[in-house]
């Protein structure tokens, strides 16, 4: 159970390396492809929303700071909220497989007021495709698939 806590936690930290050492754990052995996958997925959809609540808490004051209101304009926030109101099944998803784009966009969909249930919703299903992926390509393929994310 502490190693299943310390996974979902550990996703916090880094979604790939949790993911990649989680396949590594099956590989030995030493925790089941279910549960490493649940503790996996669990932690990095906690942290998803957690990063929405984080935009949707803070982002009316960030905002409002003049470095900020300066940069941005009002009817770009509006036309970026039109875009993601139309396009959030794609933009969700697709961030989770395009490295670097997460954070901001999961951000700036809380500070945009995106629902937290159409949110929700395509993050989990995000965390689904892309967790299992990562896992059991690891517990797969081991050594020599940590070696190719590794720099020479």
């Amino acid at each position: 159970m502490l190693t299943i806590v310390a996974i979902a936690l550990g996703t916090f930290a880094s979604e790939d390396l949790t993911c990649v050492a989680t396949g590594l754990l099956i590989q030995r052995g030493q925790i089941g492809v279910t549960q490493g996958i649940l503790a996996c997925t669990v932690g990095i959809f906690v942290g998803d929303v957690g990063l929405w609540a984080i935009g949707r808490l803070f982002g009316t004051a960030a905002l409002a700071w003049p470095w900020t209101a300066r940069r941005l304009q009002h009817h770009t926030l509006r036309d970026v909220r039109a875009w993601l109101d139309r396009h959030a099944a794609g933009a969700i998803v697709g961030s989770r497989f395009l490295p670097g784009t997460r954070f901001a966009l999961y951000v700036m969909s809380g500070v945009l007021r995106v629902p937290i249930a159409v949110f929700s919703v395509w993050a989990l299903i995000a965390a689904l495709l892309w967790t299992p992926t990562i896992v059991l390509l690891s517990a797969t393929l081991g050594d020599a698939f940590v070696g190719r994310l590794t720099p020479l």
